[in-house]
């Protein structure tokens, strides 16, 4: 269950750029932390500029392993929450 946030309209992309920033880019910030929200599964969302990025929690990147496959919506799918 993701946790309800007012966004009507977001565009998904893929969470895995991290090859592309630079090490500073990479330090943790509490400040991300308060605008993502965890699912049961470990999965998460960040939203920003109504832009949602997706992707999973160490711990669930621990048990998975490498994961060779991942089915998502197309670049530019628009997503309602829960109807809203």
């Amino acid at each position: 269950m993701i946790r309800i946030i007012k966004v009507t309209n977001c565009i998904w992309r893929n969470a895995n750029h991290t090859q592309r920033l630079s090490a500073s880019a990479l330090r943790f910030s509490t400040s991300n932390v308060k605008d993502r929200y965890y699912t049961e599964k470990h999965e998460w969302i960040d939203v920003k500029d109504n832009i949602g990025t997706i992707g999973i929690s160490d711990y669930a990147q621990d048990a998975l392993g490498d994961v060779v496959y991942a089915e998502l919506p197309s670049v530019g799918t628009e997503v309602k929450i829960k109807g809203i």
